[in-house]
């Protein structure tokens, strides 16, 4: 009796969880590098911030989901730049096949999606404001030397 207790409890353990959701997680940490470093990343997904980084580079742990995840950076005297991290089918998933309920659990935890591990962003220098032009000098024709005569 002792022995089909055992049986009957890993059963129900192994159809409570997916394999992806077991070996991979639902989380995963995602590395910002920006050229030059130390600029303030925002990590948004579906509007929402979920992460941060600042100063880069550096990492933050974010949710894994099917939705892809914006990177915005900004830095003093830069334009702002940003890109998507767009999530990814994590290959673990496929051990789901033995085991269908997984597929569900994986599906619905995250698990079954993954980003790259490492965003790179390159920030562009921002337009030096046009200078304003020296105060103009009158030209020597336009000098006046006294009254005109004819």
């Amino acid at each position: 009796m002792k022995m089909l207790f055992t049986i009957v409890a890993m059963t129900v353990a192994a159809m409570d969880c997916g394999c992806s959701t077991v070996l991979s997680g639902t989380s995963q940490k995602i590395t910002a590098n920006t050229t030059p470093t130390g600029a303030d990343c925002s990590l948004t997904r579906d509007g929402l911030v979920i992460g941060r980084v600042n100063p880069t580079p550096g990492q933050t742990e974010v949710s894994t989901n099917r939705s892809g995840i914006t990177v915005n950076c900004k830095k003093d005297g830069y334009q702002d730049a940003s890109t998507v991290d767009a999530a990814g089918f994590d290959p673990v998933v496929l051990a789901d096949v033995l085991w269908w309920p997984g597929a569900v659990v994986d599906a619905a935890s995250g698990a079954a999606s993954k980003y790259d591990g490492v965003v790179n962003i390159t920030l562009q220098p921002r337009e030096p404001s046009s200078a304003i032009p020296p105060a103009s000098q009158p030209s020597a024709a336009a000098t006046s030397v006294g009254p005109l005569t004819q």
